[in-house]
């Protein structure tokens, strides 16, 4: 094994580098590493090309140098590609896919709001304040306030409702 060590008493500086040659690299692989393209900014390349950056708010860009869009609420992750972008949520052929809404650190709170996907049954779930509230089944049947539609559109309102017609119904069924 290797017995040499640095020590270091304070800073180690470094230049900034760029996207086809960044600061901190692989010996076999030059244009692949971590640089500085601003101050309290770090950006990550691969194949001379910049593939993440993290700014100093914390915000990371995947395939892009500029965080989201000017609205402070949609910036703290953005994915970019110049034809199309996506994002892909892979689990087991009888799990779920979830993209979770909280306000919280613990409890309920942390998955107050879920947009899911359920492999086993292939069906798309919309949950707001804990409470499942739409279900997209696969065969297409959307449901609104149950869990199966039997419809093209199912709608389930409150049965203790005594005037119907003043809320659309309690209980509407549309069809083809």
């Amino acid at each position: 094994p290797d017995t040499t060590a640095l020590t270091v008493s304070g800073q180690v500086g470094t230049t900034n580098g760029s996207e086809s040659a960044p600061t901190h690299t692989f010996y076999s692989d030059a244009d692949t590493g971590m640089w500085r393209p601003a101050a309290n900014t770090l950006a990550f390349s691969t194949g001379g090309g910049e593939r993440i950056r993290v700014f100093a708010s914390g915000s990371v860009a995947i395939g892009s140098d500029t965080p989201g869009i000017g609205d402070t609420a949609g910036t703290e992750l953005t994915i970019s590609h110049a034809s199309e972008a996506g994002i892909t949520i892979r689990s087991g052929t009888s799990n779920h896919g979830n993209i979770y809404f909280s306000d919280a650190t613990s409890g309920t709170a942390e998955y107050v709001g879920i947009i899911r996907y359920n492999h086993g049954s292939n069906y798309m779930m919309f949950q707001t304040n804990d409470s499942e509230r739409m279900r997209i089944d696969s065969s297409g049947n959307v449901g609104i306030g149950t869990t199966s539609p039997s419809t093209k559109l199912d709608v389930l309102s409150d049965s203790s409702n005594t005037n119907p017609e003043s809320d659309l119904g309690v209980y509407h069924r549309f069809l083809n």
